[in-house]
């Protein structure tokens, strides 16, 4: 399955990681001048993480694996930083910081597919 890249341009923090979730969640804030939106990026059954608490993401890289799932790569296709699960989704808002979203919700109105089953 062929997924096209997703372009972001911006600079990204982990957020929260649940263990017994296997959910994990990065943001990247409003930026005064820069940036006038959250990007919230959200993963799910995450099988695999290789990557720093914050980092610069120009586009988010998606390949399907062998085993099922798919890598999520920062920048190119083959980076050292990346994430595996089986599922992501992403919500771009106008919320400032200490805004919540609540990321463990069953309920993810607005947020976006990028790959995976809307269940997962």
């Amino acid at each position: 399955m062929e997924i096209a890249p997703l372009p972001l341009g911006r600079n990204f923090q982990l957020w929260e990681f649940c263990v017994s979730h296997k959910t994990l969640y990065w943001r990247s804030n409003k930026q005064d001048g820069v940036c006038h939106t959250r990007v919230n990026l959200l993963f799910k059954v995450v099988e695999r993480i290789s990557l720093p608490t914050v980092f610069d993401c120009e586009t988010l890289f998606v390949r399907q694996l062998a085993k099922g799932g798919f890598r999520f790569s920062l920048n190119s296709e083959d980076s050292p930083d990346f994430v595996d699960a089986l599922v992501a989704y992403w919500l771009e808002d106008k919320l400032e910081y200490n805004e919540p979203v609540d990321v463990f919700s069953d309920q993810r109105h607005g947020w976006r597919l990028i790959a995976g089953n809307r269940e997962g």
